[in-house]
């Protein structure tokens, strides 16, 4: 089956100070239809940046995006809008997305009317009440009503799920978008994503630091780990959680608290050589990782950016450490 997404050798930068920083570099990646993939990694790895880009939202500065099999930016008008109504993106912060102006009946019927998906009046808040039960917002007269600064945070991101459905997308890309509610709420969201992914068929790119929720989300899925604008390790999420090759994967993974207090106290963790992630601004040379890895290969590591190798079990990882040991096993 074709890939509905698809990055090629991505690079993206901006402008700075002194010249420009590169944010994503050489990032390639593909996501099957109905797929749910997770991206992880530290802030400032990239992720956000390549949901952006992947919804149309940044423009690359060298590389390929296409979506069912056309480069995005290759597309005309007609074709890009429809590509952009088929690739929704769900934000972090919901006290800051939604317009505080409006209430949720009105913010979810302006799509539906803009791009004539209702006839009438009627029909809008037919489907307005039908977006709200969709995302557990119920009674639905209790919230159609009401303002977000009337709601809480989970409501409030329930209502961006909402919003993001009212085009009936095939993507939807969310970023980070249980990190800003309390404990107890990110699984009630993690399960309204899960069971809207399953229902509707979409694809899920689910960004987040936070390989517990990867764990949760995407466990049918894929996982891609990130570090420093590039992707270092790619598998199917539970290879990811339980048998991680990049020295960098196994670090997260150590970080990651158990639910059983001895168990997280007695839980063996990766000594990183150092603590200090380096600045984009000053990238070490070869591979960005080798000042803080355990494993590092002197005459190796710091001249040679290490490229991404398939495996035999069908994981990608770049290190050159790593791609040694398993080849030679």
């Amino acid at each position: 089956m074709p890939p509905i997404l698809e990055l090629t050798r991505v690079t993206k930068r901006f402008p700075a100070d002194k010249g420009e920083i590169t944010v994503l570099n050489d990032v390639s990646l593909s996501v099957q239809p109905g797929e749910a993939v997770c991206l992880v990694g530290e802030s400032g790895c990239g992720k956000t940046t390549t949901g952006k880009l992947v919804a149309g939202l940044h423009a690359p500065s060298e590389g390929h995006i296409r979506y069912q099999g056309k480069d995005i930016w290759q597309m005309n008008k007609d074709e890009f809008a429809q590509y952009r109504r088929e690739v929704q993106f769900i934000h972090q912060d919901p006290y800051a997305s939604l317009n505080p102006a409006h209430t949720i009946g009105r913010m979810l019927s302006f799509p539906l009317k803009y791009h004539g998906i209702t006839k009438d009046e009627a029909n809008t808040q037919a489907r307005v009440r039908e977006l709200l039960k969709l995302v557990d917002l119920t009674p639905v007269d209790d919230f159609v009503h009401k303002f977000p600064h009337q709601l809480s945070g989970g409501q409030r991101q329930r209502a961006s799920i909402a919003r993001s459905l009212t085009l009936s997308p095939k993507v939807i890309v969310a970023d980070e978008s249980v990190s800003m509610v309390d404990v107890s709420i990110r699984l009630s969201l993690l399960g309204i994503l899960s069971r809207l992914k399953q229902e509707l068929g979409m694809t899920v790119l689910f960004i987040t630091h936070d390989l517990a929720i990867a764990n949760y989300f995407a466990r049918d899925g894929r996982t891609v780990v990130m570090y420093l604008g590039r992707v270092v390790e790619l598998a199917r999420t539970p290879d990811i959680m339980l048998h991680p090759q990049h020295p960098y994967a196994q670090a997260l993974l150590g970080a990651v608290p158990e639910a059983d207090p001895q168990l997280t106290r007695n839980k063996v963790r990766v000594p990183l050589r150092s603590l200090d992630v380096p600045s984009l601004r000053n990238l070490p040379p070869g591979c960005a990782f080798h000042p803080r890895c355990p494993v590092y290969a002197q005459g190796v590591c710091e001249t040679d950016v290490p490229q991404l190798t398939p495996m035999p079990d069908g994981r990608i990882i770049a290190c050159h450490v790593a791609v040694k040991n398993i080849m030679s096993e």
